[in-house]
């Protein structure tokens, strides 16, 4: 039995950063007392958080886990900090002056 009680499911999403084929980088693993009853891919991010939904509305009690970092897109870093955009305050808040070219 685990912490949460017996029956409790665990899902994690390995959530993919990619941008192409993502059906097959995408990873969800479930967890049912302790022990793994599955693990797959073959979702896009749409179809997941469809999935996710469809789960919990089993009634079972369930956690998930989503593994994606947080993160501003590229352009916009680029923008704010190297160009002074202003959201970081001329980068700030994320580097020490004069550490971005």
């Amino acid at each position: 039995m685990s912490d949460f009680g017996e029956g409790v499911r665990v899902v994690a999403v390995d959530w993919s950063g990619a941008k192409s084929a993502v059906h097959k980088k995408i990873w969800l693993a479930e967890v049912v007392d302790g022990r793994m009853v599955r693990l797959e891919t073959g979702r896009d991010r749409e179809e997941v958080v469809e999935h996710l939904i469809g789960e919990a509305a089993l009634g079972c009690p369930m956690v998930v886990g989503l593994d994606f970092a947080f993160a501003f897109p590229a352009w916009f870093t680029l923008v704010e900090i190297r160009g002074g955009g202003g959201f970081f305050a001329g980068g700030a808040m994320c580097c020490p002056p004069g550490s971005v070219a």
